[in-house]
């Protein structure tokens, strides 16, 4: 079956900002290519595989990247695709950092994603404050993937491949207690392993309303919540933005 291109909706461009909420389609795989100027993406949903300057990233969910103007990369995406919400910033924009990087974002920018995709017209300035959010936070990346543990590996795919899989169960298989298995989880990959379900859960749901395969009552229960308001309060919670408003975007 062939795969399907990205969709993609401008919520602004002012002050040399441009805002675009980005879905990209599961198996979806984009070659090596340049970025001329700095972008900041907000990861929503989904997950995928990135290679940038040589590195290895996997974000898992509610983090935010900054690439560096001049900066390429490849990526891959899973089965349940992406969604992203993506700055591009202006030319006099200078990043702190010049390498590639991924960080954990908390609710309050969450938050400010829901605000700048339902206000259009404060876009601009939530923009900006969220750009400055992440140039002040001191944190580097993520582990990358080769330099953790095969049994947390193993854990992640095992999620993505059943997000109603017990964190018991989990850390029976990989012959840890569950207290170790969720702290080395969360010490590892900046999220813990029950909000990571949640998220591959709102991902499963996202990718079944976004290509148009069912509406959002049965994304919700195909998805694994008891109904389209557990789901909503869910995406709201985790991302900011519900998934009624996501679906209309990208499908204006």
């Amino acid at each position: 079956m062939p795969v399907s291109k990205p969709k993609s909706k401008r919520i602004v461009e002012a002050r040399g900002f441009r805002t675009r909420l980005v879905y990209y389609p599961a198996g979806l795989r984009q070659p090596y290519h340049h970025h001329d100027g700095t972008q900041i993406s907000f990861l929503v949903s989904g997950c995928f595989e990135e290679e940038s300057e040589g590195r290895t990233f996997r974000p898992l969910g509610r983090q935010a990247g900054v690439m560096p103007a001049g900066h390429s990369h490849g990526v891959r995406y899973g089965r349940e695709g992406a969604l992203m919400l993506a700055i591009d910033c202006p030319e006099r924009f200078d990043s702190r950092d010049t390498r590639r990087q991924w960080r954990r974002f908390d609710k309050s920018t969450g938050r400010k994603l829901g605000l700048l995709a339902d206000n259009p017209l404060d876009a601009d300035r939530l923009a900006g404050e969220l750009i400055a959010g992440f140039s002040r936070d001191p944190e580097g990346d993520p582990p990358e993937p080769e330099h953790t543990p095969r049994w947390l590996r193993d854990a992640v795919d095992r999620i993505v491949a059943e997000p109603d899989v017990s964190i018991a169960q989990l850390a029976q298989d990989a012959g840890v207690h569950r207290v170790h298995f969720s702290r080395s989880f969360q010490r590892c990959f900046g999220i813990s392993a029950s909000e990571f379900r949640l998220l591959r859960k709102s991902a499963a749901a996202m990718r079944r309303t976004i290509d148009g395969e069912c509406g959002l009552a049965q994304a919700a229960l195909e998805g694994g919540f008891a109904d389209q308001a557990h789901w909503a309060r869910t995406c709201r919670m985790l991302a900011g933005i519900p998934p009624g408003q996501i679906r209309r975007m990208l499908s204006a």
